[in-house]
């Protein structure tokens, strides 16, 4: 972490603290009041490591970049975490206004309230998650406790047993289909492979 950046999460730690203990969070439910405590820190951090924006330059396009394709990516969350998202940066921006910290906050929210449902609707599509996320998603959908280790390395090692299985089932597929003919040859000369190699054993066979 480069100095800059340690400066902006110290100060984001003071204004988590101070933005949790304003009028701007009470109007938060306790739910958005939790999902806050990840979530603001990550979008400062965020903005600073992925746009090398500091809050003062924090700008529309970035936050949209961000709610829509960065962290739908990065969070292993439910609906409700992103449905969380627009309250929380919402408060937290007017929180900053008064504080004279971004000149820009209207345009922010404004922003936030235009993609609102956008940022729910990539939160729960697959496309968009890191196969990271991927995994967490369907270990969580299976019932593991992703806290507890070993229950999770039983988990992780099931899936790449699977994956390895399946790259194993399609070189057969692949080696199959190109010893009947049906594929370019193996050694990579782009001929059939009855045209090639195939025919070269062919030959040995009968002798």
């Amino acid at each position: 972490m480069d100095d800059k950046l340690e400066d902006i999460v110290r100060v984001c730690d003071d204004w988590l603290v101070e933005f949790l203990n304003s009028d701007y969070a009470k109007l938060l439910n306790a739910e958005q009041m939790w999902e806050s405590t990840y979530m603001i820190p990550s979008f400062v951090e965020s903005m600073y490591k992925y746009y090398n924006l500091i809050p003062a330059d924090w700008s529309e396009e970035a936050l949209e970049n961000y709610c829509l394709y960065i962290l739908p990516a990065k969070a292993s969350a439910d609906e409700s975490f992103f449905k969380a998202i627009t309250p929380v940066l919402f408060k937290f921006f007017a929180f900053l206004d008064d504080k004279n910290v971004i000149q820009n906050a209207l345009e922010l929210m404004l922003k936030l309230r235009d993609i609102q449902d956008e940022i729910v609707e990539n939160g729960a599509n697959p496309k968009f998650w890191e196969d990271g996320k991927s995994i967490a998603t369907e270990a969580l959908q299976e019932g593991v406790n992703i806290n507890d280790n070993s229950e999770l390395d039983a988990f992780l090692n099931y899936k790449v047993f699977q994956r390895n299985q399946k790259v194993l089932r399609e070189m057969f597929e692949s080696t199959k289909a190109r010893t009947q003919g049906k594929g370019t040859c193996i050694c990579g000369s782009g001929k059939p492979y009855k045209e090639c190699c195939g025919a070269v054993r062919e030959r040995v066979f009968k002798l």
